[in-house]
């Protein structure tokens, strides 16, 4: 089967080469292929104790690889399709109004410089702290809106970067990027890997492959090295919170880090979870799915009892007793578990529907707060779903949509406060 799913992997790279365009689903393709990559090797680490145990790969976890690269094919030919008979082609890229691109960049300015310093104020020496138990422990509020409203800043300030406020944008720039720089040295490091696959995309999307590998070789040259950092940091950002330059010059030195730092990556361990589901068939007794409608609703938490269904802790119980620390989750493994074959095949065609759905939206709109939103959604939907079960996702997209309501709603006051003072 390992041959199979490297063949589907190759047929799928002829497919996309050959439509010779950056598309949602050539974006899906790749993020699938970087966290399907233990297929490639023929084992997974599946946590025993305070260690991983390489264990082979189960036949069915191949089947469903190549089933969801067949599905990338297929949907972007659909989506091919309804482009070219349906959609409404915008003629304006960017938005034009300068003055509303003024409010949103200034109450922008305002949260993430607001947000980091109460993160500080409010983690206190914890956030330095090389345990990382004491950093999750001082990560708040705070911490969420400093990041999301970071990474959507980002987004926002470089699809309005020709307009009459270069100087603000850059203000802007500077001060997210050194609300994420610090998010990641203290090992928060998901949520730039995030942007990095968002900004990636929202500048590639649409575009002719052959044209980017001839013009921005070098830029994709940059981008693997980045890539690369988002998996050594993880190795290393302990020695570096120590200031023990020796050790991180030892770690980076020594034989076999790079290789280790590869196997023993997140990917390893996340399809090492599907993989145990799988051999053990592990079906849920209930699941925190039923609640996804009341996720929209602030505060529902201090109501509702999330904690007794969530499918984390029922895997954590069932499969991995011996491990005392989150082992984290895989989407596609909670789709298995709720009723077996028939709703991992069945909820993961209705999930690339609502990609494909997500793509369609983002054709036929203009503004670019709402493109930020959805650029960040792509990334989270594509990539880092492969770590999560759908209701922490759904929480996830909550704190995105939200942060860009809070951003519109205080920009429009600006606007309806200068309207009233004319």
């Amino acid at each position: 089967m390992e041959y199979i799913f490297i063949t589907s992997f190759l047929l799928g790279i002829a497919y996309f080469l050959y439509m010779n365009r950056v598309t949602i689903f050539l974006f899906f393709f790749l993020c699938l292929a970087i966290y399907f990559m233990p297929l490639f090797f023929g084992f997974v680490n599946e946590p025993i104790g305070r260690f991983v145990e390489q264990r082979a790969i189960v036949e069915p976890l191949y089947i469903f690889a190549i089933f969801l690269f067949i599905l990338c094919v297929i949907f972007d030919l659909l989506l091919k399709v309804i482009k070219s008979n349906f959609e409404r082609r915008s003629k304006v890229t960017t938005h034009k109004n300068v003055t509303e691109n003024h409010n949103n960049l200034c109450v922008f300015t305002f949260i993430v410089c607001f947000s980091f310093a109460m993160q500080l104020i409010d983690g206190g020496s914890a956030l330095f702290s090389a345990v990382k138990a004491d950093v999750l422990e001082a990560s708040s509020r705070w911490t969420i809106l400093s990041v999301i409203s970071s990474m959507l800043a980002i987004c926002y300030s470089l699809q309005v970067k020709t307009d009459k406020n270069n100087k603000l944008i850059n203000i802007l720039l500077v001060a997210s990027l050194i609300s994420l720089i610090f998010n990641i040295y203290i090992g928060h490091r998901s949520n730039s890997a995030i942007l990095f696959l968002a900004v990636s995309y929202m500048y590639l999307d649409n575009k002719s492959i052959k044209s980017i590998l001839k013009l921005y070789r070098y830029r994709l040259i940059a981008f693997l090295f980045l890539g690369l950092f988002f998996f050594v940091y993880k190795y290393l950002y302990i020695a570096i919170k120590l200031g023990d330059w020796d050790l991180v010059f030892s770690k980076l030195t020594s034989e076999g880090f790079f290789s280790q730092v590869f196997m023993y990556s997140e990917p390893f361990v996340t399809q090492g979870i599907f993989n145990g589901v799988l051999r053990e068939n592990f079906i849920t007794e209930c699941t925190n799915m039923i609640f996804s409608p009341f996720l929209v609703i602030p505060g529902t938490e201090m109501l509702i009892d999330y904690s007794s269904c969530k499918y984390n802790t029922q895997l954590q119980n069932f499969l991995y007793t011996s491990v005392d620390y989150g082992v984290g989750s895989n989407l596609w493994a909670e789709f298995y578990s709720l009723s077996g074959f028939l709703s991992l095949y069945s909820m993961t065609i209705f999930y690339f529907f609502i990609v494909l759905l997500t793509a369609l939206i983002l054709g036929n709109i203009n503004s670019p707060l709402l493109k930020s939103v959805i650029f960040i959604l792509i990334a989270y939907m594509c990539f880092y779903a492969n770590r999560k079960d759908l209701f922490l996702l759904l929480g996830i997209f909550k704190r995105v949509i939200y942060t860009a309501l809070i951003v519109y709603f205080f920009s429009e006051l600006i606007r309806f406060v200068k309207s009233v003072g004319r």
